[in-house]
Formats: structure tokens, C-alpha cells, sequence
């Protein structure tokens, strides 16, 4: 897989492949390889072949250019602009206008979708408006509610394939129940915080915690801080008492130590188990790009 990164986009090469389109970009980013981009591609005679069949627009969007890039090549090739041809509108063919969007008229008929815009403008017919979306209809289990709380790491794409329900769905549902799913930019540092907020709930003390990691009690404090914001949000999710959940300062935890001790090791339960996820994400799109380079 590694030698189509940058040379097809990371849809082209996700589906390619059958991997997540957030897998391949980190690959790629990984290795260092520039975002695959047509603007710089040269003129081939295949390429060339497009311009005049149809508007600078329409072979814009199909090259992946500008409209400027495809209007300056076809002036430069003094290739005619292209002009629709005059459509014999017949009343079969007015009984379609506004049953569906002009590029969808336009594919059935064979025409742009511009000429149906103009003709529907002619005739007066209003444009097609969807029907109104179906409202989800998902029952949620307690079990099902329970997994939310308990993946604030996890992203909405590992809990739709874990429950089976669809990625809107999953936000819905976290929003009706409050849940805001924890920012995971900071892993590692809030991994390091719980178990410094550990030692510090256990009695050690910030210079005690820098001096046996070897790093400055700023950091340590920092840490700390990060770990107790999170620690917080899932003592509310986990119904615990306001005298836990409540607290102002991270050394106030020392008052209430049995619980927030649970709490540290819940926090390092579920960032450990997200970050084995994603590791395991990594091994398979390594063993997978392993195996295409075989091939």
C-alpha cells in the first residue's frame, strides 16, 4: 500500500485498499509523503480529450482543478468553449421537471443540468425539495448507554462498529444524554497525570513524583491538572457524590482518596484499553501495507 500513498487521493487509495480514510492519511503522514494533488499534474492527451466536451466547470470538477486551469488549456489548445446543444422539450420530458434535483433530471434525459434549471425557470415549476428526513428510531439499551459512558475516548466510528448503530445515531444520542466525548489530543498526558495524581493521593508530593520521573514539578502539576479535568467528568458520569465530583482543586482529593483512587484507575483502565485499540489499528494497516508491498 506504502507506493500509492501520494499518488492517488486517500479515498482513492482507502478504497482501494478497504482501510478508513483516517488510517491512510496517518500512514502517509507517517512516511513523510506529501497529499496527492492533480494541480500539478501534466497535460495528457487523455486530459486534453475532455476539454470543449462539456462546460470548463463540469471538466473542472472531474480533473480535480480550478476552472481557471481548465479555461486557460482549452484558450491555449484554441478549443472551442462548449455549448449545450438546443433540447427538443417534449411534455414526457416537462412531466420530469422539479420529481427530482436538475442533475438527476439532467443524467435521465441526457441533457445539463442547466438546461433543466432554464427550463423549469421558463415554466415556472419551483425547484425539488427533499422529503423531510426520517427521524432515528433506534431503542437504546441501558448496556448500550453504559458503553457510551464508559468510552469517552473511544471515537463515534469504534462505537457505531461496536454497537451496530449508525455514527449519527451515536451523536444523538450522546448529546440527548449529555455525554461530551473526551478530547484524546492529550492522551498520553492525561495517562501520565492519573498516575502522578496516584502517587500525589497516596501522599507523595509533587517534588517526591518529579524527582522519581526525573522531570520538574511544573510538569508533574500540569500533568495533574489535565488528568483531574477529565477525572472530574467521569466522577458526573458515574454518578458520584457532589463532595466527589464537585471538587475545585486536585489536592482536595487527598479528603476523599478511596474514590478518586478508583477513579485514577478506572481513567488509566479506559485510556490504556483505547490506546491498545488504536495500536492494534496500526498493526493491521502496517501488516496490510506489508502484504501489498509483497505483491
Amino acid at each position: 500500500m506504502d507506493a500509492a500513498l501520494g499518488k492517488s487521493s486517500d479515498v482513492d487509495v482507502s478504497a482501494r485498499f478497504g482501510l478508513k480514510r483516517q488510517d491512510v492519511l496517518r500512514r502517509r503522514q507517517q512516511l513523510r509523503i506529501d497529499r496527492y494533488s492533480t494541480r500539478n499534474e501534466p497535460w495528457t492527451p487523455e486530459r486534453d480529450a475532455l476539454l470543449g466536451s462539456d462546460t470548463d466547470t463540469a471538466v473542472a470538477k472531474v480533473l480535480r482543478l480550478e476552472v481557471h486551469q481548465v479555461s486557460s488549456r482549452r484558450s491555449e489548445l484554441r478549443i472551442a468553449d462548449f455549448v449545450n446543444p438546443a433540447v427538443d422539450w417534449t411534455p414526457q420530458k416537462d412531466a420530469l421537471l422539479g420529481k427530482d434535483t436538475a442533475p438527476n433530471v439532467a443524467a435521465q434525459l441526457g441533457v445539463s443540468p442547466q438546461q433543466v434549471s432554464y427550463r423549469m425557470k421558463q415554466l415556472g415549476i419551483p425547484a425539488f425539495v427533499p422529503p423531510p428526513k426520517q427521524p432515528n428510531h433506534h431503542r437504546w439499551t441501558p448496556k448500550q448507554e453504559l458503553v457510551l459512558y464508559e468510552n469517552l475516548l473511544s471515537t463515534d466510528s469504534v462505537l457505531s462498529d461496536q454497537l451496530g448503530v449508525s455514527i449519527q445515531e451515536i451523536e444523538e444520542r450522546r448529546t440527548a444524554l449529555g455525554i461530551r466525548r473526551i478530547d484524546t489530543s492529550n492522551r498520553a498526558t492525561m495517562l501520565r497525570g492519573a498516575r502522578y495524581l496516584q502517587l500525589y493521593i497516596a501522599g507523595h508530593s509533587s517534588g517526591r513524583i518529579a524527582a522519581d520521573f526525573r522531570i520538574t514539578a511544573g510538569s508533574v502539576t500540569s500533568a495533574i491538572h489535565a488528568a483531574f479535568r477529565y477525572l472530574r467528568r467521569l466522577a458526573r458520569y458515574d454518578r458520584m457524590p457532589p463532595e466527589v465530583a464537585g471538587l475545585t482543586t486536585f489536592t482536595q482529593c487527598r479528603t476523599r482518596s478511596s474514590e478518586w483512587l478508583a477513579l485514577c484507575s478506572k481513567a488509566l483502565h479506559l485510556m490504556q484499553a483505547e490506546e491498545g485499540r488504536i495500536a492494534e489499528a496500526h498493526r493491521r494497516l502496517l501488516s496490510r501495507a506489508d502484504v501489498s508491498s509483497a505483491d
